[in-house]
């Protein structure tokens, strides 16, 4: 899926193929907002990792289900939520695995919140602070300080949920 007009929102069946696209639609999105190959390099860590995790985590015996991909750039920051219909955080048990997910993707963005997701499965946010876009609006609110608006965490994340 390619982002339209600074947006990603999309549903991926929880196999392990959707990793990469969802993976590749939220980098699409970063990319021309000014994000670093570092800062390319977290991102793609991060998603990967949090969808592999509903992938993984969310369906019991592999049984199929959804895995919602939401992201949108706003204030010089890319926002994503993942999340999916599943069992919820912690129900699924113990897998096969390192279990460093959380903790990778904790190191690989600027802020993490785990929740329940509103069908009562897991959620995921993560805030990408996107340097040479936020570069961008610091000039621009130098010369024209009206033009740019920024949007608090709260209405970012409500932006996000009515995607």
């Amino acid at each position: 899926m390619r982002p339209i007009g600074g947006r990603v929102a999309t549903t991926y069946p929880a196999r392990a193929a959707s990793v990469a696209c969802a993976r590749n639609a939220v980098c699409g999105l970063a990319l021309p907002a000014g994000a670093s190959a570092e800062e390319l390099d977290s991102i793609r860590l991060a998603v990967s990792e949090a969808v592999t995790n509903a992938v993984v985590h969310a369906y019991p015996d592999g049984a199929p289900g959804p895995v919602h991909v939401k992201a949108a750039i706003a204030g010089g920051a890319l926002s994503v939520i993942v999340a999916d219909d599943g069992c919820g955080l912690g129900a699924a048990g113990e897998t096969a695995g390192l279990g460093l997910g959380l903790a990778l993707m904790e190191n690989a963005c600027d802020s993490l919140r785990l929740g329940a997701s509103h069908s009562g499965g897991a959620q995921v946010e993560m805030r990408f602070l996107l340097s040479a876009a936020t570069a961008a609006a610091e000039r621009s609110e130098t010369v024209q300080p009206r033009a740019v608006a920024s949007l608090s965490s709260l209405r970012l994340a409500a932006l996000l949920h009515d995607l």
